[in-house]
């Protein structure tokens, strides 16, 4: 588990069964990033629920103003989550994706950028 930002961190699934180590970080909120991405077959075809990122994302957003610290998870804890988190800080920040990714891999270098989950979610924004 890395923190991105004071009230967000990033984990796995292993992270998010690590009860006490979330009581140590002050952990207050587990959000699992793999509810948020619809998938057709096992990994075949995975994209992000647009509708569902994006409430989540202002979700965070708004426990980031009340100082509550969530864990943003997933299987491992570099694909869906990291996007979510893209997602978060683009909007908090008013950065672009790319730019908002990069501060996302600064603290969890193992995050994967997807630039096709990208480009559905600038798409169906429009």
């Amino acid at each position: 588990m890395e923190w991105i930002d004071e009230t967000v961190a990033i984990g796995s699934w292993v992270d998010h069964r690590r009860h006490g180590l979330q009581r140590l970080q002050g952990i207050d909120l587990s959000m699992n990033a793999r509810s948020l991405f619809d998938e057709r077959f096992f990994f075949v075809g995975r994209r992000p629920n647009t509708t569902k990122v994006i409430r989540a994302a202002e979700l965070l957003l708004e426990l980031s103003n009340k100082s509550v610290k969530v864990l943003v998870h997933c299987y491992h804890g570099r694909d869906r989550s990291a996007f979510v988190v893209m997602v978060y800080l683009s909007m908090k920040l008013g950065l672009n994706y790319t730019e908002a990714f990069d501060i996302v891999r600064q603290g969890r270098p193992r995050a994967k950028f997807h630039q096709d989950w990208v480009d559905v979610l600038t798409a169906e924004m429009k």
